[in-house]
């Protein structure tokens, strides 16, 4: 993958005949359970409403934790918010990223917006992925006609009629009275668990939040 987001589908498999259930020796079963806790820490789940979630497998931390951010891709600290929550997610386990749109600054940030959102929801998160890295790597100011003739390189055609399709209406309409009920009037807001952060947050500041997220009684 390009370095920026780690994904990975769990697809069902087909052609396989089946065959009568077996009673698994013991040896077996805890071969079972380890591989059962593996495949937890690497799939990354979709869910349903086109939010996208980075999964994490690393050495510090202990327990699961979600962190939420809400961005504006006409912020610039919005956009420079995305790769340290990558990186935090490569070093930390057990730790989910949900990315919520929030555009406030302009309608450029309501059509930038209404963009990614449809490409998740109707290119998928893989497609998902590769905009995200598109959009970090560029030094252009991104623009909604940009991302249009990015998304037709990517196979997606017609982003914009795509982007004001009535589901990805509903999604920001979501996102717009979640952030209401928590009096956010500004982007990027980090929340890692109970512990609400403002402004840009790098990755040492992060860990250190999640750290505190984890801290019995905290």
């Amino acid at each position: 993958m390009n370095g920026l987001l780690a994904c990975a589908l769990v697809l069902p498999l087909a052609g396989h005949a089946q065959t009568a259930p077996q009673k698994a020796s013991p040896s077996t079963s805890s071969q079972q359970a380890a591989e059962s806790q593996s495949a937890e820490k690497t799939q990354m789940p979709a869910e349903p409403g086109g939010h996208v979630y980075l999964q994490g497998d690393g050495l510090i931390g202990t327990g699961p934790v979600l962190v939420t951010a809400l961005i504006d891709r006409s912020d610039p600290a919005s956009r420079a918010e995305i790769p340290y929550l990558a990186a935090m997610v490569a070093q930390t386990p057990k730790v989910t990223v949900d990315i919520k749109e929030l555009p406030l600054l302009d309608r450029n940030s309501v059509e930038l917006s209404r963009r990614l959102v449809a490409i998740r929801l109707h290119g998928g998160m893989r497609m998902w992925e590769e905009m995200e890295y598109a959009i970090a790597r560029t030094t252009l100011p991104v623009t909604p006609e940009r991302m249009d003739a990015q998304a037709e390189k990517l196979g997606l055609h017609d982003l914009a009629g795509l982007a004001h399709e009535k589901d990805v209406t509903d999604y920001l309409m979501d996102v717009r009275r979640f952030a209401n009920g928590l009096s956010i009037h500004s982007t990027p807001v980090i929340m890692v668990g109970d512990q609400l952060r403002l402004g840009l947050q790098t990755t040492d500041m992060l860990l250190k939040t999640l750290a505190k997220a984890r801290m019995p009684g905290e």
